[in-house]
């Protein structure tokens, strides 16, 4: 099966016959299955690439599709629509990305299976990407390197873990790692659960393997008693019978301070992830391996980073963390011109900003001298001195509101050499002093 292919789950003969006949010729492959693979076939199938079009008329579909989303949030699912209204929001809440209305209209089913695709295979380059590129994990500062002992330590037992954090700082990636080195566990399957009504399936499906809860902020009061009965007696459910036993490792992200109310009492291993800022010695490494990755997916050149950039990156408080670095080298790494990247490439015009006055002239005239230069232009010198005189001149008049000694001050010229400008470069009728002329 290629990439971008779609799965499609249904017995409707109908819908069959028009995918077959009036959208399959249009570039769109499919499997056809009968019903959603379950149990461990469901664990091993894998849907990052493959959009999957689940028909709603099928019994147990929308228990199907909410465990599809424990088990795989990153896939793509449209739902034919059975045009009951309060099923189709059901399974939008649940994780459905679309919804095909029509199930007998050809054209608009192209349609909504196009916009899948296109986003299933952004996002399964985007998953490669990031697998690529969290398989290290940085220590060079002392603070990370106190944090991965920990992590490794905790790893090598059997109890539950929280992992405080500010957002971007890597918590899913330690996750992983914890998850990754720990032997009781890391046969079995890795969840992430982002929303809290995925939690009871991806309870399910985490046992005997690890339940990784991105944020612990994200659950309600009933939700919340329940997990913390899961942590101190380990068991899932209602009250009384209800209630199963749950072999599993819990590991909880949590960025508030304090922490939430139903993790405060919990008997849980606690590691304290530091932000970005706080490990200097980690943020070039960190870029380069972001360089190097992108270097390997992209099968480009590998890029370095000046020693400006270097420098500027060095200094930058990151309030986004890990996740803000990764972005701005994804970004310049992608926008560069050349092996090399510089602070315009990682900032953009927040560089223009912020840079000297020297560094913005140059930024300026760089394109501009080039082009002069390649077209055999002469008297390049004499005609940027006129443009920023001139350019000078008009701006303190701007600011002074057309006070020709105000304006002269500010440039530190005589009141009759700035006249003498004010004429060479035709400024006397445009600015109007609102005091007499002065």
């Amino acid at each position: 099966m290629k990439t971008g292919d779609f799965f499609l789950i249904t017995a409707d003969s109908s819908f069959i016959s028009l995918f077959t006949e009036k959208v399959a010729p249009f570039g769109f492959g499919f499997e056809l299955r009968d019903c959603v693979p379950s149990g461990p076939k469901m664990r091993r199938a894998s849907f990052a690439e493959r959009p999957l079009i689940i028909d709603l008329n099928l019994p147990g579909s929308m228990e199907a599709l909410k465990s599809l989303k424990a088990y795989h949030p990153e896939c793509r699912i449209l739902v034919l629509s059975n045009g009951d209204p309060k099923k189709t929001e059901e399974a939008l809440r649940s994780g459905a990305k679309f919804v095909i209305f029509e199930r007998n209209d050809a054209e608009a089913v192209r349609e909504t299976a196009q916009r899948a695709r296109a986003e299933a295979e952004r996002e399964y380059q985007l998953e490669k990407l990031k697998s690529l590129t969290e398989q290290k994990i940085i220590a060079k500062s002392a603070a990370m390197k106190k944090a991965l002992g920990s992590a490794d330590d905790a790893a090598g037992k059997a109890g539950h873990i929280l992992l405080n954090g500010e957002p971007g700082a890597g918590r899913e990636t330690l996750a992983a790692f914890i998850h990754e080195n720990s032997g009781g566990f890391n046969s079995s399957p890795f969840i992430k659960v982002v929303s809290e009504d995925l939690i009871d399936a991806a309870v399910r499906q985490a046992r005997g393997g690890t339940l990784f809860i991105k944020e612990a902020a994200i659950f309600g009061q009933d939700t919340a008693e329940r997990l913390k009965l899961l942590l101190t007696e380990g068991v899932w459910g209602g009250n009384g019978a209800g209630r199963e036993k749950a072999e599993l490792r819990v590991i909880i992200g949590c960025s508030s301070s304090p922490e939430p109310a139903w993790l405060q009492q919990a008997r849980i291993a606690r590691i304290k992830l530091p932000p970005l800022r706080d490990r200097q010695e980690d943020i070039l490494p960190l870029a380069e391996c972001f360089m190097e990755e992108l270097s390997l997916f992209f099968h480009l050149g590998r890029k370095h980073l000046t020693q400006k950039a270097k420098q500027a990156l060095a200094a930058r408080p990151f309030p986004g963390n890990v996740a803000e670095l990764k972005q701005l080298i994804h970004r310049a790494y992608m926008l560069s011109k050349g092996l090399s990247i510089g602070e315009k490439d990682l900032f953009g015009s927040e560089f223009l900003g912020r840079c000297s006055l020297g560094d913005f002239i140059e930024e300026r005239l760089r394109g501009y001298i080039r082009k002069s230069s390649d077209a055999g232009g002469s008297r390049i010198y004499d005609t940027v001195i006129t443009e920023v005189e001139k350019a000078l001149v008009s701006l303190a008049l701007r600011e002074t509101a057309g006070n020709k000694l105000k304006a002269a001050k500010a440039l530190g010229l005589s009141r009759n050499t700035f006249k003498a400008k004010m004429r060479l470069f035709k400024l006397e009728d445009k600015f109007t002093s609102k005091n007499g002329g002065r």
